[in-house]
This record gives C-alpha cells, structure tokens and sequence, in this order.
C-alpha cells in the first residue's frame, strides 16, 4: 500500500487525529500496523467475552456489533460506518474483554495494532494519550447520564431512554431482539402497555415490529420524538 493511501486511512482514525504525516508515518512504522481487509458475514473481526489485546480501527466499510445481554435475555444489533474504533476502553480495568461481537457487515478495512506496541509506542504520542483521556471522559460521562435512568418518565421515555443506554454508536439502524414480557420488565410496565407503545411508534415509522425484534431503522428518530414529546409535555 502507498504511504498517501496509508495516511488517507490512518487519518480517519479518531485517536490519530491531529498527528501530523511525518509523526504517522513513523508510528505506522513503529508498531507495525497492519490493515486488513474482510469480506461480509464469513469473518469475526472480535467476539464478545475476548480479551482485548489488539486496537481495531475500521478505516472503510461497515461493521456489525452485537451484545448479548443474559441476566434478562435479549440483544441488540447495531450497524456503525467508518471511522470508530472498537472498544478502546476495553484495554483496561477489572475485566479488560470485548463486551460485542464483531463482523463486516460490508467488505471492510480495519487497521491493527497490537496492545503491546500500542503501549509502547501510541501511548507515548501526547495527542494519542490526549485523544484517548478525552474518550474515556466522555464516555464516563455518558454512563453516568444514562444510569437506570429508563426507569424514570412515561413509558416512551422510558423506552428511548433505554435503548440510550445499552447503544454504543449514536446514529443509524438498529435491532433490539427481545421479547415483549422481557422488555415490559426491564421497563417496569405492564406488558400491554408495552405493546400499544411499539404498536404507536410502528404506526409512526419510527420503529418497524417483528415477532420478538424491534427494527430502528434511524435511531435518533426514536431520541428526536421522545424530546418533543416531552417538550410539548412541560409546556402544557
């Protein structure tokens, strides 16, 4: 690959941003990065429960997460486009393992970095170690906003709020799998309530039901209608 095509994907990278050329081309160098190409479907790029020792970035495509969730089971699917990188806030902690499953769900490119050469190396860049504080604040910060706080409102605020707090990536298509009994307790509501909710947001197109699946085409429509709602609420 070509160092102008290398750089043309290496900036797309969050944690890369604001490295200069001459600083990514010797990084790129130094920890021996790799970009790999996958096809659709037939690869696992990173399957839930793994430890996290290697940093994905994907550069070209699209890929599919999925989290597997077991005390109230059900899962939920989401469809992310270039440029993220998975979990980097897997690296450390108690439990330092993937928390989704990953696959292409497009032909994709991801770049690899090993964890080793990324402690050694990134982590001595100040705008890497900038960029990835400047991650994990935010989503600290996110985390603490969303607590549990799906059990608090109307039952569409609950449901937006709860689809918020289980999501990594904030736009696009998503899939929760869960059934309604199972969704109605998570929620705290009487299970037919729970369906005239779906059964409303469905007649609106912001949701699409199907047996034990709930198909968000666009997720922040969800979000965007819970707001209004609520804003018509407090000016009454």
């Amino acid at each position: 690959m070509e160092l102008s095509e290398m750089y043309h994907l290496l900036v797309r990278i969050p944690l890369l941003q604001g490295i200069n050329g001459m600083e990514l081309a010797q990084l790129e160098d130094k920890t021996k990065m790799k970009i790999v190409h996958l096809t659709k479907q037939k690869e696992i790029i990173a399957r839930q429960g793994d430890r996290c020792n290697r940093l994905m970035a994907l550069v070209e495509g699209e890929i599919r997460r999925e989290r597997t969730f077991s005390e109230i089971p059900f899962s939920y699917i989401e469809f992310c486009n270039y440029p993220t990188v998975i979990e980097p806030e897997s690296f450390f902690g108690l439990s330092p393992k993937i928390k989704a499953t990953y696959s292409p769900n497009t032909e994709c490119d991801m770049a690899v970095i090993s964890k080793g050469m990324m402690m050694k190396e990134l982590m001595a860049n100040s705008i890497f170690q900038l960029n990835y504080l400047n991650y994990l604040s935010s989503l600290v910060h996110q985390e603490e906003s969303l607590s549990h706080v799906w059990y608090n409102g109307e039952i569409g605020t609950k449901f937006a709020n709860f689809t918020k707090s289980i999501n990594c990536y904030p736009k696009g298509r998503k899939i929760l799998r869960i059934r309604m009994s199972e969704l109605a307790m998570l929620l705290g509501e009487t299970r037919q309530n729970v369906s005239n909710m779906l059964h409303t947001l469905d007649e609106q197109g912001i949701i699409c039901l199907k047996r034990n699946e709930i198909f968000i085409p666009q997720v922040s429509r969800l979000w965007e209608n819970n707001i209004t709602k609520q804003d018509r609420i407090t000016s009454e």
